[in-house]
């Protein structure tokens, strides 16, 4: 049986040594939600195992994907606070900690965003592309301002207003199905 260790918490050190090693060095312990030490449990996992760790909602934010000098998978770089964490045998192709992979006891799968995080992800995209193209038009609006502008700074700047109205446009709520206009060359 793999392991898979749970939602790791803070602890109070409780033995005479854990007292000593947190005050003459700043240790901090950890406790699983069945009340196992990280430090004791880290020995119960196998070193030819990938570890991973995994936050509530089982996305994968750490993983030891690469042996160390000896060819062990060493889970003690690990700190899991408000974390688990678990052993498997390989990863998935293209697995990594980019927020995109869900451990759900078992294996890894590719997450599927729900429909909140897709129209949030829209809205945080849509309020970048405004501000990128906000300043372009403010460097370009300084130019015609002043009289300084060129012809093409001057169309420049008309196409780079319409790219910005047409962004202000932009539902979030419809994605992932949004035709997010291109910007100006």
């Amino acid at each position: 049986m793999m392991n898979n260790m749970k939602n790791f918490t803070l602890a109070e050190p409780e033995t005479a040594e854990q007292k000593q090693l947190a005050t003459s060095h700043g240790v901090l312990f950890l406790k699983s939600d069945t009340g196992e030490d990280w430090y004791e449990c880290q020995k119960s996992f196998r070193p030819e195992t990938v570890k991973l760790m995994y936050d509530k909602d089982g996305i994968i934010r750490s993983i030891t994907a690469k042996p160390n000098t000896e060819g062990h998978y060493d889970v003690s770089g690990f700190f899991p606070e408000n974390m688990s964490v678990a052993e498997i045998k390989s990863l998935p192709e293209g697995a990594d900690i980019n927020g995109l992979w869900l451990f759900d006891g078992e294996k890894i799968t590719l997450r599927e965003y729900s429909e909140e995080e897709l129209q949030q992800q829209a809205a945080n995209k849509k309020k970048e592309l405004i501000k990128q193209s906000s300043l372009q038009i403010e460097t370009l609006n300084d130019a015609a301002d002043l009289g300084m502008a060129s012809e093409e700074e001057k169309r420049l700047l008309a196409r780079w207003k319409t790219y910005r109205v047409l962004l202000n446009r932009i539902d979030s709520e419809a994605a992932p199905d949004i035709d997010w206009p291109q910007p100006p060359q």
